[in-house]
């Protein structure tokens, strides 16, 4: 009896783990549900697909700090036509955006109002334009690199409403 009870939870389990695996991502939910978007963090990873794999957080305290404190700053709102917008310190942008759920690409092409000035600036715009692959949900999303060892953080919420 204990052999049964032990095989029929097994091939539960395995099902269950199979029709979950198959579940693809709602890419409208995820990106433009909620709304504005903002830049959390960027970190190096080892391992693009666990989250709880090492990261080196690649932003100085400092940098942290003025991103906290920029207002109505370092922002990207996903809209459901497949355009973009948003703003950094000194430059707004617009844009096109997709993404494929099926291998997790995304594409952001930007338009720019002018340069942008300043190393925050410069590192935000460069790390939206480099973003090929996305990981999270429609509460805190990921975009990273082409090779999948860096990536930009974003969340629906501030820096700066984040009690420390």
């Amino acid at each position: 009896m204990n052999h049964l009870r032990y095989w029929t939870g097994l091939w539960t389990l395995l099902l269950a783990f199979t029709l979950c695996g198959c579940q693809e991502d709602d890419v409208m939910e995820i990106f433009t549900s909620r709304g504005t978007w903002y830049w959390s963090t960027s970190a190096d990873t080892s391992d693009w697909e666990n989250d709880n794999a090492k990261t080196r957080v690649t932003l100085s305290p400092e940098e942290q700090r003025q991103i906290r404190n920029a207002k109505d700053s370092y922002y990207i709102r996903f809209l459901d036509d497949g355009t973009i917008e948003g703003k950094g310190q000194s430059f707004t942008f617009t844009g096109q955006w997709s993404a494929n759920p099926d291998d997790r690409s995304v594409s952001i092409r930007i338009n720019t109002d002018r340069d942008p000035s300043g190393m925050l600036d410069k590192r935000f715009l460069n790390e939206l334009q480099n973003a090929r692959h996305y990981r999270g949900n429609s509460l805190m999303l990921k975009l990273g690199n082409a090779e999948k060892d860096h990536f930009i953080q974003i969340s629906h919420v501030k820096n700066n409403e984040i009690q420390e």
